[in-house]
């Protein structure tokens, strides 16, 4: 098993329990779910994200909503966060 850091706890502490809510609705609207757990990592990033990068990650996003569980997509987060 790898070690976690702290900061990476606490990151994936804040985005299991801000995620449940934006994933409530992800069948309803997928494009709205993609920006807000796109616009919560940023929150959560140290460093700006070039445009480029952010198109990219949103729309790997969109494919994760479609079938991905909730652990996979807070996994993907916080690979990218």
């Amino acid at each position: 098993m790898k070690a976690m850091s702290v900061d990476r706890k606490i990151k994936k502490a804040i985005m299991e329990i801000a995620l449940n809510p934006l994933l409530n609705h992800r069948d309803k609207n997928r494009k709205r779910t993609a920006r807000n757990v796109m616009e919560l990592g940023l929150s959560l990033r140290v460093r700006p994200m070039e445009i480029q990068e952010y198109d990219r990650l949103y729309e790997e996003l969109l494919i994760l909503l479609l079938s991905a569980d909730k652990d996979t997509i807070l996994e993907w987060m916080l690979d990218h966060f």
